[in-house]
């Protein structure tokens, strides 16, 4: 399956088989690809908390309002990002020349360093472009996937024991379907969505 049949066939499944399970073998063939999702400045602000024990999973069902996706998947992963990323710059940058690393250690404290929002919008946008990975890599491998964003976020903190450091991005479900996707409605157009060099530009055509 290529990233065009990823995408195209990714569906937010609602309702999974409870009996089928993902062992550690397969859960590193899913995650390990995504920890090449890009991150400002190699910070790798995100974080994965997986899910399988049941018991567990019954909370979190609960504390998504009884979502029963959540109860039922092979797995529920947590992607969260980390606030004060900036702080592992010279971490990741270990390796490097010299000069680069003492650039790149300037640029990222100038940028991150006080600014509380900045550090708040990049692991969110860091812990969003790796949860899209890891349901492209669910769906390459067979898997179907739901993403969340309807939880009690104090809830599911106090359920996996999420630092004060670390902001939520996503539940995704993980799981085998065992119903049909409803047929897609409401889809915008490619030449609604899509305008050439500029806000007010051409639009792009769905046919050339």
């Amino acid at each position: 399956m290529n990233v065009d049949q990823a995408l195209e066939t990714r569906r937010s499944i609602k309702h999974f088989d409870p009996s089928v399970t993902i062992d550690d073998d397969m859960l590193r063939q899913l995650i390990r690809p995504v920890l090449y999702t890009p991150t400002s400045f190699n910070l790798q602000h995100w974080r994965f908390v997986l899910v399988r024990d049941q018991a567990r999973k019954y909370e979190l069902c609960k504390a998504a309002y009884n979502q029963t996706q959540v109860r039922d998947a092979s797995l529920v992963a947590l992607i969260v990002g980390k606030l004060d990323a900036h702080v592992d710059a010279a971490r990741v940058w270990k390796g490097a020349p010299d000069r680069v690393q003492t650039s790149m250690q300037r640029a990222i404290d100038s940028l991150y360093a006080g600014d509380a929002g900045l550090q708040r919008d990049e692991a969110v946008r860091s812990g969003a472009m790796a949860s899209m990975a890891l349901m492209l890599r669910a769906t390459e491998l067979g898997f179907s996937t739901c993403p969340l964003i309807g939880f009690d976020d104090a809830e599911v903190r106090r359920v996996l024991g999420i630092p004060a450091d670390y902001v939520t991005a996503l539940l995704i479900c993980v799981g085998r379907a065992t119903a049909h996707p409803h047929a897609r409605i409401g889809r915008f157009a490619l030449d609604e969505v899509a305008r050439l060099e500029h806000f007010d530009g051409l639009p792009l055509a769905d046919q050339p």
